[in-house]
């Protein structure tokens, strides 16, 4: 744990230090324990996350050092839930700051501040000027930080994010234009509902249209792809709408937290937007939301001044370097006509059927097709191709009636897109998960086997060769009925596969590479399968894995 935490840090095993009262003052952490936890800010000393025990606070060297007066982040009471949104307005000078990236574009830079102040007066404001004609302001509640000419709009945001001192930062570019419709404050009461949620964005109007960027990402291989955000609408008891999506506009409300784990590479002067959510996404410590009734106007502003800096030759060679750095191949940006949920690329897969069905070896097949089944290294039994912490959920909700839906959440998030899960407990514990899986809305695939060849695969399992199998509780037969009452009642994609009828595909497919606990490499374009596949069904490989249409039941 010393080395997670930095170099600055030693850790003594004195148990008196661990004495959460007798911890010493500490101008980075948040004196309000949570389980003997603790909050810090100082980025050497926290181990994991955000959160460190007290023991490493107690050992910590640096809490006599000063970095200002730390200001909490709000409390989930600190704007009530019985209070309105007029409240929370009159307290964002004291919650959120406005930070503006800026370049070469005085004039609109003036128009913007001057559109800041018509709603918010006394709102804290940081510019980060980046090009060399500078503004005057007479504010004084208005920062100009003067940076190095042409730094670029990465390391200004993070000249930005070392300067404010709030618990928010609403990130935005001196070429916008604030309106009676931005209204911060809903993007306080989103983040205010949801502690889960690092950022929030809305809408911005181009041209006269209110329009937004707001996109999931899916990872298949190596190629990035941005659709149309698929999961339900949620709203705060204060109704205001949002969504969880993966990515927004550039005009975000950002929690302190967030920002700190988070940083742009300065390495982008341009290009950094999507590269910036992408890997807020791997990380998967934060989610991010869109709330579209919140907008403000972006007017593009171009100059001869600003042009040749904006529309850079090298555009092709910046965004070559971040897919480099994240070890991809190329990205995608789709659109869908609409918010309706759309099989348009590989989706999630939940693969559900009894147990003893074929459903580990169908796993491993579309594992090697691409989909991954692993989160956290360590997390894949790889025998029975099943998430253990999803299957621990399972079971102790099948033994106890006990099921933790924040913790299914939080393990859903750690898997990179598009994901394939199998346990044949889910037969047993569905309802339970669904709210998990309404942000995702996966492919039921519903691997259906012979009857009478399931019972005698458990009759060889159990050793009763003559006995009624029973699993958990229930006869083959019950577990069959509420497999096919689930299926029906899934609300989303669906397939149903007849076992008896992939036995060909399934010859093909490579069983020595299937049961070996080795680790797949998809980078070179290799599916695993003996043969590459191919789309024709009329003319069937010698090998490979294909699912002619008749053996799928879709809805």
């Amino acid at each position: 744990m010393a080395d997670a935490a930095g170099p600055h840090l030693t850790i003594t095993t004195d148990c008196n230090t661990m004495n959460s009262h007798r911890l010493p003052t500490c101008n980075y952490r948040i004196d309000r324990p949570v389980d003997d936890s603790y909050f810090c800010r100082h980025r050497a000393v926290r181990a994991a996350g955000r959160i460190v025990g007290s023991a490493i606070c107690a050992a910590c060297e640096l809490h006599s050092q000063t970095c200002g007066d730390p200001i909490e982040p709000p409390s989930p009471t600190s704007t009530a839930e019985n209070s309105s949104l007029s409240d929370i307005r009159k307290q964002l000078p004291q919650l959120v700051t406005i930070g503006i990236t800026a370049f070469r574009r005085p004039e609109a830079l003036r128009r913007f501040v001057a559109s800041i102040r018509r709603y918010y007066p006394t709102i804290p404001i940081i510019i980060g000027d980046n090009g060399d004609q500078p503004v005057e302001f007479d504010d004084e509640h208005l920062v100009s930080l003067a940076l190095p000419f042409d730094c670029g709009i990465s390391a200004a945001r993070n000249a930005i994010v070392a300067n404010f001192e709030t618990p928010y930062l609403l990130i935005t570019e001196d070429d916008f234009e604030f309106t009676s419709e931005t209204l911060i404050e809903r993007f306080v009461d989103v983040l205010d509902q949801d502690p889960t949620i690092g950022a929030v964005g809305g809408s911005l109007e181009i041209e006269s249209q209110r329009c937004d960027f707001a996109g999931d990402f899916e990872l298949f291989r190596r190629e990035l792809f941005v659709r149309q955000p698929a999961r339900w609408p949620r709203h705060t008891s204060r109704e205001t709408h949002y969504q969880i999506v993966d990515l927004v506009f550039n005009f975000v409300l950002a929690r302190r937290e967030l920002l700190e784990d988070h940083l742009w590479d300065e390495r982008l002067k341009i290009c950094e937007h999507v590269e910036y959510f992408y890997s807020v996404w791997r990380a998967a410590n934060w989610r991010v939301a869109v709330c579209r009734s919140v907008t403000c106007i972006h007017h593009q502003d171009r100059s001869n001044d600003y042009n040749p800096y904006r529309f850079r030759q090298n555009l092709r060679q910046l965004t070559r370097l971040w897919l480099d750095h994240h070890h991809l191949d190329s990205i995608k940006i789709t659109r869908a006509r609409s918010l309706e949920f759309k099989l348009t690329g590989p989706p999630n897969i939940l693969l559900f059927g009894v147990g003893h069905s074929g459903t580990s070896i169908v796993t491993r097949m579309i594992q090697d097709l691409g989909w991954h089944a692993e989160g956290k290294p360590g997390d894949l039994d790889e025998e029975f191709a099943e998430h253990i912490p999803i299957r621990d959920l399972n079971t102790k909700l099948i033994r106890h009636g006990e099921f933790d839906d924040q913790v299914a959440k939080n393990i859903l998030t750690t898997l990179p897109r598009p994901w394939v899960i199998k346990d044949p407990r889910f037969v047993h514990t569905m309802t339970a998960w669904m709210e998990c899986f309404a942000d995702y809305q996966p492919l039921l695939v519903w691997l259906v086997r012979d009857v009478e060849s399931v019972k005698q695969s458990f009759r060889r399992r159990q050793r009763v060769p003559q006995a009624e199998p029973i699993s958990r509780g229930m006869t083959i037969d019950e577990l069959m009925r509420q497999a096919e009452a689930i299926y029906k009642a899934w609300p989303w994609r669906k397939l149903r596969i007849q076992f008896e009828n992939i036995g060909e595909a399934t010859q093909r497919f490579c069983p020595e590479r299937a049961f070996r606990n080795d680790s797949r490499d998809f980078t070179n374009g290799s599916s695993g399968l003996s043969k590459p596949m191919t789309n024709d069904e009329t003319q069937p490989p010698t090998g490979g894995l294909i699912f002619p249409k008749s053996l799928f039941d879709g809805e």
